[in-house]
Protein backbone atom coordinates (compact mmCIF):
# COMPACT_ATOMS: atom_id res chain seq x y z
CA UNK A 1 0.00 0.00 0.00
CA UNK A 2 1.33 3.43 -0.94
CA UNK A 3 2.13 5.77 1.92
CA UNK A 4 1.93 8.84 -0.30
CA UNK A 5 -0.50 11.61 0.58
CA UNK A 6 -3.21 11.76 -2.08
CA UNK A 7 -3.81 15.36 -3.12
CA UNK A 8 -6.55 16.99 -5.18
CA UNK A 9 -6.24 20.37 -6.92
CA UNK A 10 -9.12 22.72 -7.69
CA UNK A 11 -7.95 25.81 -9.57
CA UNK A 12 -9.21 27.72 -12.60
CA UNK A 13 -5.67 28.79 -13.54
CA UNK A 14 -4.29 26.01 -15.75
CA UNK A 15 -0.66 27.12 -15.42
CA UNK A 16 -0.89 27.42 -11.64
CA UNK A 17 -2.51 24.00 -11.38
CA UNK A 18 0.08 22.41 -13.66
CA UNK A 19 2.93 23.93 -11.64
CA UNK A 20 1.52 22.66 -8.37
CA UNK A 21 0.90 19.22 -9.85
CA UNK A 22 4.51 18.97 -11.05
CA UNK A 23 5.84 20.06 -7.67
CA UNK A 24 3.63 17.69 -5.71
CA UNK A 25 4.26 14.72 -7.99
CA UNK A 26 8.00 15.36 -7.72
CA UNK A 27 7.81 15.14 -3.94
CA UNK A 28 8.18 11.65 -2.49
CA UNK A 29 5.44 12.12 0.10
CA UNK A 30 2.66 13.43 -2.18
CA UNK A 31 0.89 12.48 -5.38
CA UNK A 32 -1.90 14.28 -7.27
CA UNK A 33 -4.91 12.03 -7.81
CA UNK A 34 -7.51 14.62 -8.83
CA UNK A 35 -7.50 18.03 -10.51
CA UNK A 36 -10.37 20.13 -11.78
CA UNK A 37 -11.42 23.69 -12.60
CA UNK A 38 -15.20 23.16 -12.70
CA UNK A 39 -17.03 23.67 -9.41
CA UNK A 40 -19.94 21.53 -10.60
CA UNK A 41 -17.61 18.63 -11.41
CA UNK A 42 -15.84 18.91 -8.07
CA UNK A 43 -19.14 18.76 -6.19
CA UNK A 44 -20.27 15.80 -8.30
CA UNK A 45 -17.05 13.77 -8.04
CA UNK A 46 -15.76 14.75 -4.59
CA UNK A 47 -16.78 11.46 -3.01
CA UNK A 48 -15.63 9.35 -5.96
CA UNK A 49 -11.93 9.88 -5.25
CA UNK A 50 -9.81 8.90 -2.26
CA UNK A 51 -8.28 12.30 -1.48
CA UNK A 52 -6.37 13.02 1.71
CA UNK A 53 -6.00 16.77 1.15
CA UNK A 54 -7.94 18.88 -1.37
CA UNK A 55 -6.29 22.17 -2.33
CA UNK A 56 -8.93 24.73 -3.34
CA UNK A 57 -8.04 28.11 -4.85
CA UNK A 58 -10.07 31.12 -3.75
CA UNK A 59 -10.43 32.45 -7.33
CA UNK A 60 -12.87 30.12 -9.07
CA UNK A 61 -15.23 31.06 -11.87
CA UNK A 62 -18.70 30.32 -10.49
CA UNK A 63 -18.10 30.72 -6.75
CA UNK A 64 -15.32 31.57 -4.33
CA UNK A 65 -13.06 28.88 -2.96
CA UNK A 66 -14.45 29.59 0.50
CA UNK A 67 -18.01 28.95 -0.70
CA UNK A 68 -16.90 25.74 -2.39
CA UNK A 69 -15.25 24.59 0.83
CA UNK A 70 -18.52 25.27 2.68
CA UNK A 71 -20.40 23.16 0.10
CA UNK A 72 -17.82 20.35 0.34
CA UNK A 73 -18.08 20.44 4.12
CA UNK A 74 -21.83 19.84 3.85
CA UNK A 75 -21.05 16.79 1.70
CA UNK A 76 -18.52 15.59 4.28
CA UNK A 77 -21.14 15.80 7.01
CA UNK A 78 -23.53 13.64 4.97
CA UNK A 79 -21.06 11.03 3.78
CA UNK A 80 -18.36 10.88 6.45
CA UNK A 81 -15.69 11.92 3.94
CA UNK A 82 -12.42 12.64 5.82
CA UNK A 83 -10.67 14.77 3.18
CA UNK A 84 -8.84 17.77 4.68
CA UNK A 85 -9.53 21.07 2.90
CA UNK A 86 -6.83 23.69 2.26
CA UNK A 87 -7.54 27.11 0.75
CA UNK A 88 -5.01 28.93 -1.45
CA UNK A 89 -5.33 32.65 -2.13
CA UNK A 90 -3.35 35.41 -3.90
CA UNK A 91 -3.05 37.34 -0.64
CA UNK A 92 -3.73 36.75 3.02
CA UNK A 93 -6.05 38.50 5.44
CA UNK A 94 -7.47 37.62 8.84
CA UNK A 95 -10.99 38.05 7.46
CA UNK A 96 -10.37 35.52 4.69
CA UNK A 97 -8.65 33.12 7.09
CA UNK A 98 -11.50 33.17 9.60
CA UNK A 99 -14.09 32.82 6.82
CA UNK A 100 -12.22 29.82 5.41
CA UNK A 101 -11.92 28.15 8.81
CA UNK A 102 -15.60 28.74 9.54
CA UNK A 103 -16.44 27.17 6.17
CA UNK A 104 -14.48 24.00 6.97
CA UNK A 105 -10.92 24.60 5.77
CA UNK A 106 -8.12 23.48 8.07
CA UNK A 107 -5.36 25.61 6.51
CA UNK A 108 -4.82 28.66 4.33
CA UNK A 109 -1.78 29.44 2.22
CA UNK A 110 -1.00 32.48 0.06
CA UNK A 111 0.87 32.73 -3.20
CA UNK A 112 3.61 34.91 -1.71
CA UNK A 113 4.74 32.04 0.50
CA UNK A 114 7.56 29.80 -0.80
CA UNK A 115 6.34 27.00 -3.05
CA UNK A 116 7.66 24.38 -0.66
CA UNK A 117 5.27 25.75 1.98
CA UNK A 118 2.37 24.08 0.17
CA UNK A 119 4.00 20.67 0.50
CA UNK A 120 4.81 21.25 4.16
CA UNK A 121 1.28 22.45 4.89
CA UNK A 122 -0.20 19.38 3.19
CA UNK A 123 2.07 17.09 5.21
CA UNK A 124 1.12 18.83 8.47
CA UNK A 125 -2.60 18.62 7.66
CA UNK A 126 -2.31 14.93 6.85
CA UNK A 127 -0.50 14.38 10.16
CA UNK A 128 -3.35 16.07 12.02
CA UNK A 129 -1.41 19.19 13.01
CA UNK A 130 -3.19 22.53 13.33
CA UNK A 131 -1.97 25.60 11.44
CA UNK A 132 -3.64 28.22 13.62
CA UNK A 133 -3.63 28.49 17.39
CA UNK A 134 -6.74 29.40 19.34
CA UNK A 135 -4.88 32.55 20.43
CA UNK A 136 -4.56 33.61 16.79
CA UNK A 137 -8.25 32.96 16.21
CA UNK A 138 -9.28 34.90 19.31
CA UNK A 139 -7.14 37.89 18.34
CA UNK A 140 -8.44 37.79 14.77
CA UNK A 141 -12.07 37.70 15.89
CA UNK A 142 -11.51 40.57 18.30
CA UNK A 143 -9.66 42.61 15.67
CA UNK A 144 -12.32 41.98 13.03
CA UNK A 145 -15.04 42.83 15.57
CA UNK A 146 -17.37 40.35 13.93
CA UNK A 147 -20.78 40.38 15.58
CA UNK A 148 -21.26 37.39 17.85
CA UNK A 149 -24.55 35.57 18.19
CA UNK A 150 -26.12 33.23 20.66
CA UNK A 151 -25.14 29.61 20.01
CA UNK A 152 -27.77 27.76 22.01
CA UNK A 153 -26.85 24.38 20.51
CA UNK A 154 -23.23 24.69 21.61
CA UNK A 155 -24.20 25.97 25.06
CA UNK A 156 -26.61 23.08 25.54
CA UNK A 157 -24.01 20.57 24.38
CA UNK A 158 -21.38 21.84 26.83
CA UNK A 159 -23.91 21.80 29.67
CA UNK A 160 -24.82 18.19 28.84
CA UNK A 161 -21.24 16.97 29.38
CA UNK A 162 -19.95 15.52 32.60
CA UNK A 163 -17.28 17.75 34.19
CA UNK A 164 -14.38 15.43 33.28
CA UNK A 165 -15.59 15.12 29.70
CA UNK A 166 -16.03 18.87 29.38
CA UNK A 167 -12.49 19.42 30.66
CA UNK A 168 -11.06 16.97 28.12
CA UNK A 169 -12.85 18.82 25.32
CA UNK A 170 -11.71 22.22 26.57
CA UNK A 171 -8.08 21.09 26.78
CA UNK A 172 -8.17 19.99 23.12
CA UNK A 173 -9.96 23.18 22.09
CA UNK A 174 -7.20 25.21 23.76
CA UNK A 175 -4.53 23.48 21.71
CA UNK A 176 -3.38 20.38 23.54
CA UNK A 177 -2.92 17.21 21.51
CA UNK A 178 -4.99 14.11 22.08
CA UNK A 179 -1.86 12.37 23.40
CA UNK A 180 -1.01 15.11 25.89
CA UNK A 181 -4.61 15.28 27.13
CA UNK A 182 -4.72 11.51 27.56
CA UNK A 183 -1.50 11.61 29.57
CA UNK A 184 -2.67 14.52 31.73
CA UNK A 185 -6.05 12.88 32.45
CA UNK A 186 -4.55 9.36 32.72
CA UNK A 187 -6.89 7.88 30.13
CA UNK A 188 -6.47 6.02 26.86
CA UNK A 189 -5.95 8.26 23.83
CA UNK A 190 -8.96 6.76 22.07
CA UNK A 191 -11.21 8.02 24.88
CA UNK A 192 -9.99 11.59 24.47
CA UNK A 193 -10.34 11.30 20.69
CA UNK A 194 -13.89 9.98 21.10
CA UNK A 195 -14.86 13.06 23.12
CA UNK A 196 -13.79 15.32 20.25
CA UNK A 197 -15.40 13.14 17.59
CA UNK A 198 -18.68 13.13 19.54
CA UNK A 199 -18.59 16.94 19.79
CA UNK A 200 -18.06 17.31 16.04
CA UNK A 201 -20.83 14.84 15.28
CA UNK A 202 -23.41 16.36 17.62
CA UNK A 203 -22.62 19.93 16.57
CA UNK A 204 -22.64 18.94 12.88
CA UNK A 205 -19.18 20.33 12.09
CA UNK A 206 -16.11 18.70 10.58
CA UNK A 207 -12.97 20.32 11.96
CA UNK A 208 -11.31 21.22 15.22
CA UNK A 209 -11.02 24.77 13.90
CA UNK A 210 -14.79 25.04 13.52
CA UNK A 211 -15.16 23.75 17.08
CA UNK A 212 -12.64 26.31 18.35
CA UNK A 213 -14.43 29.16 16.59
CA UNK A 214 -17.78 28.07 18.05
CA UNK A 215 -16.15 28.04 21.50
CA UNK A 216 -14.62 31.48 20.97
CA UNK A 217 -17.94 32.85 19.76
CA UNK A 218 -19.47 31.68 23.03
CA UNK A 219 -16.57 33.10 25.03
CA UNK A 220 -16.74 36.53 23.37
CA UNK A 221 -20.51 36.60 23.69
CA UNK A 222 -20.43 36.31 27.48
Amino acid sequence: MSSQIRVGLVDGDLEMRAGRRMMLDATRETTVVFEENSVATVLEKFDDYLIDVLVVDQRLRSMSGTDLIAALTRIKLKTGNLTKLLLTAPYGSKKLTISALQAGASAVITQDEPSKSLVERIKRLHAGESQFSIEYMREALMELKQPTRQDHAFEAFLESLLPDTRQILQLVIHGQTIQSVAKEKDIAAYRARKVVETALDQLQICTLEQLQLRYLNLELNT
